[in-house]
């Protein structure tokens, strides 16, 4: 079944549509529609008002105002986060408790259970933070002119990245190096004098929000 847009009738791409999180989105004149009302059809086309991201953000987006320039921002928090912290409880506490563990109740220092436990130490400290995102993470859009940085972290703790955004930047999404579970493999990615990828652990629904706040603010929005 095709789909196409109520506002300008552009046929909707299969991957624009996100059934699990009920949207689709038209590249064409950058509008978020509720799959279920384009599924279930209406008398006639229905055309949206201009994206005002002031008017009722999604849940977890925010935006607003500042002194010298405008903030956004959205939250990464998702139920995966009941399963994720247990199972990395109970991994991490076995892997690395049966290899430092044993050492420290031991009183001996192992020279090649120490290394042999360095990915298991380094791939907890990655799924620690995978899981604390999942729990109150989130990603936080700053400008200030044409400048942007975007901070992606939780509890005040991440890391920051710049970018100025042109006429010619081009703002979508793509495929993300590392898939947060639970998501879309997805994120947003920003292609201009200096090109960066953010946001893979936000759903889709968030990652469009942010998109189109992007696009509205540096007048992208065709």
């Amino acid at each position: 079944m095709k789909l196409a847009c109520p506002n300008c009738g552009s046929a909707l791409a299969d991957a624009d549509v996100n059934v699990a999180n009920n949207v689709a989105f038209c590249r064409a004149c950058s509008q978020a529609y509720q799959l279920s009302e384009l599924v279930g059809g209406g008398p006639g086309p229905r055309v949206n008002p201009p994206f005002d991201p002031t008017s009722d953000p999604p849940k977890g987006c925010w935006y607003r105002e500042t002194m010298d320039g405008w903030t956004a921002g959205a939250t990464s928090r998702s139920p995966i986060a009941f399963f994720l912290v247990p199972f990395m409880c109970v991994w991490s506490g076995a892997s690395l408790g049966g290899i430092y563990g044993s050492q420290i109740v031991q009183g001996k220092f192992n020279p090649f259970m120490s290394l042999f436990g360095i990915p298991f130490l380094l791939g907890s400290v990655l799924f620690w933070a995978i899981a604390a995102m999942t729990i109150d993470g989130k990603v936080i859009l700053t400008a200030t002119g044409d400048d942007v940085t975007i901070f992606t972290g939780v509890w005040g703790f991440g890391w920051r990245q710049h970018t100025t955004i042109s006429p010619d930047s081009r703002i979508d999404t793509n495929l993300a190096n590392i898939p947060y579970p639970g998501r879309n493999g997805s994120a947003i990615t920003i292609e201009g004098p200096k090109s960066i990828r953010f946001g893979s652990g936000l759903s889709f629904t968030r990652q469009m929000f942010l998109i189109q706040v992007l696009r509205y603010k540096f007048n992208l929005m065709d």
